[in-house]
């Protein structure tokens, strides 16, 4: 047998019921336990919830502001960047017009003498061979055996030359002597040799000229290989002992070799046949 359908009048006295006792529930405040219960159940849930959402809320905020200072950061490295490069092209400018200053008053103090202005564009300075190539050669009139300098000192002399380019023999190779004297009245006279550790070694001084730390030398002239009174360096130690015929000194030279870029050529100057 089937089981009957509930009676609808039931139902409606359960739900009639149900209400009259919610109302007086709620009347009599029956209920204010349970929902406080309830709610401070929640509370601690709904504060995690709300913090969470704080901090995802300041999580992208964050991310924003950083964001945002990584471009401008990026912006400053490029004006940094900007501003070096700068600076390196007015530092070689002024470099380049401090030299040509040097080069036109140096040749207003010597009018006698004719210069012609010229580049390095490469080196050898090892220990072998040191030598430097100017971008001037027979073109330009230049010959072998003719004296480089530059506005602080003597630089060497023209080994060999094509038609566009010369070969310089700098002074501090061991090959090169020069004939010096030590500025004074009067002077003690040598021969300035290249060491093949770059130093210049001023040799052959008879040991009754006077000698000593920070003297001027200069070039003498005798030989006619260069000119007279080019400065060359100044000394740095004068080596002497009583058993010796000559003293030696040595010599720092005027001229920066590794910072050499533009020298002057004396092709006024003839000089003697080497």
């Amino acid at each position: 047998m089937s089981t009957p359908a509930p009676n609808a009048f039931a139902w409606l006295l359960v739900f009639v019921a149900l209400s009259i006792g919610a109302t007086i529930a709620s009347t009599r405040r029956l209920l204010d336990f349970p929902r406080d219960v309830a709610s401070r159940a929640v509370a601690p849930l709904q504060t995690g919830v709300s913090r969470v959402a704080q901090g995802a809320s300041e999580v992208f905020s964050g991310w924003g502001e950083v964001s945002r200072l990584r471009a401008e950061n990026a912006a400053l490295h490029r004006t940094v960047e900007e501003l070096v490069q700068e600076t390196v092209t007015l530092r070689a400018a002024e470099l380049e017009n401090r030299e040509l200053r040097e080069q036109l008053r140096y040749s207003q103090d010597n009018p006698t003498q004719t210069l012609l202005p010229a580049e390095v564009i490469s080196f050898d300075t090892s220990s072998l061979m040191g030598t430097a190539v100017i971008n001037r050669g027979s073109d330009s009139g230049i010959q072998e055996g003719m004296t480089v300098r530059s506005t602080a000192g003597l630089v060497g002399r023209v080994a060999t030359h094509t038609a566009r380019t010369s070969t310089v023999l700098l002074m501090i190779d061991p090959s090169s002597a020069v004939s010096a004297t030590v500025q004074g009245t009067p002077g003690a006279t040598g021969t300035v040799k290249g060491q093949s550790d770059g130093r210049l070694l001023m040799q052959h001084i008879p040991q009754a000229e006077p000698v000593k730390v920070n003297d001027i030398v200069v070039t003498s002239g005798l030989g006619g290989a260069f000119p007279p009174k080019i400065p060359i360096g100044r000394v740095v130690q004068v080596v002497t002992r009583d058993v010796d015929m000559f003293q030696q000194a040595e010599v720092e030279p005027f001229v920066n070799f590794r910072k050499l870029s533009k020298v002057l050529v004396a092709t006024g100057f003839v000089p003697t046949k080497l």
